[in-house]
């Protein structure tokens, strides 16, 4: 498959689920029944994505290391675990809604950190996949020069994730 026909189907398959995932969150009028506690699907949440952040970074030192192999099983572990958050997060959401931080003391703060976390999120995905499927296809070259940038997107959203549940299980009163 050629560099561009990577580049345009990661694109729009990242694009589709991001479409998908504002529907499920702000817009979706049916709602299910939790699948579990929500509580615990709130710390599943943070640990997949602590999970991820943690495949990361590991993925990123066995690539400078040249260990190739282990960076891509690294590669795949990260992509795991972000799927896994993501299938929790939207059953989670269709379940829940949205959620609301009501401590005026820390809203600014978690206000800021939940923008930038989206942000980088909605950004990230597509690079993802870009960066992925580059790789796959053996198109090298153009992956090494996004993955740097895909990984610290990817990086701060998995980390910001973590920081997200933490402001809301402690400090949301």
């Amino acid at each position: 498959m050629s560099k561009n026909k990577v580049i345009a189907l990661s694109s729009l398959i990242a694009i589709s689920a991001e479409i998908f995932l504002i529907f499920i969150i702000y817009f979706n009028p049916y709602k299910l029944e939790p699948i579990y506690d929500k509580d615990l699907q709130v710390w599943i949440n943070a640990l997949m994505n602590f999970l991820s952040a943690v495949s990361l970074a590991s993925a990123v030192y066995l690539i400078k290391k040249k260990r190739r192999s282990e960076h891509i099983f690294m590669i795949h572990m990260a992509l795991l675990f972000s799927a896994l958050f993501l299938v929790n997060y939207i059953f989670y959401h269709m379940s829940v809604g949205h959620t609301i931080f009501a401590n005026n003391s820390y809203r600014t703060l978690y206000l800021t950190i939940l923008a930038t976390h989206l942000l980088s999120s909605v950004i990230s995905l597509p690079l993802i996949f870009t960066s992925y499927g580059l790789a796959i296809t053996d198109h090298l070259k153009s992956h090494k020069r996004i993955a740097f940038s895909t990984f610290i997107l990817w990086e701060y959203v998995s980390v910001t994730g973590v920081v997200i549940v933490l402001m809301l299980k402690f400090l949301n009163s």
